[in-house]
């Protein structure tokens, strides 16, 4: 004869597992503070590039930063410039001088975060809107781009030292 155990004696049973039973947590002291701190970089970044803050936009890159984008040399292709990051934002300064555009508003849809120790690399998926021109001909242009960020935790914060753009950024 086979004895079938009771309900009660499996539940018992079950709540005796799993109170052995623990989650461990293996993330590296301080990571989430410190991808706390990579997101805010990023997301105030954001904030200065749609109001044509470039002053605020270059508090957050390493003085030596570079960013890297891709030239398009005629209909077919393009060619690969790699650019100190006071090149590319005296280049957007003159461009909105000379810009009969509204500043773009630019909205994050997704950051993907990696972080080992002192660096960190982050794929941020953006929307950049430009509003419509003031006579209001065209509808609003909607841009999605990825972009990708790598950072450096210096004695000032997390700081942009390489970002490689998908567009050109003049």
């Amino acid at each position: 004869m086979v004895l079938m155990p009771s309900l009660r004696t499996l539940a018992v049973a079950g709540l005796g597992i799993l109170a052995a039973c623990h989650f461990e947590d293996h993330t590296p002291e301080g990571s989430r503070r410190d991808e706390a701190q990579i997101r805010e970089v990023i997301v105030e970044y954001y904030r200065g590039f749609s109001a044509r803050d470039w002053a605020a936009c270059r508090k957050f890159f390493a003085p030596e930063a570079m960013v890297s984008y891709l030239e398009p040399i005629n209909t077919d292709s393009s060619r690969v410039i790699v650019a100190p990051v006071d090149s590319i934002l005296l280049a957007w300064t003159r461009f909105a001088q000379d810009s009969l555009f509204p500043p773009p508003q630019a909205q994050i849809l997704r950051a993907d975060l990696h972080q080992v120790n002192g660096v960190a690399s982050v794929w941020v998926t953006v929307r950049q809107t430009v509003p419509v021109l003031p006579e209001g001909r065209e509808p609003p242009l909607h841009l999605e781009d990825q972009e990708h960020w790598v950072l450096q935790r210096t004695s000032d914060g997390w700081r942009v030292v390489f970002l490689t753009l998908p567009w050109t950024p003049r």
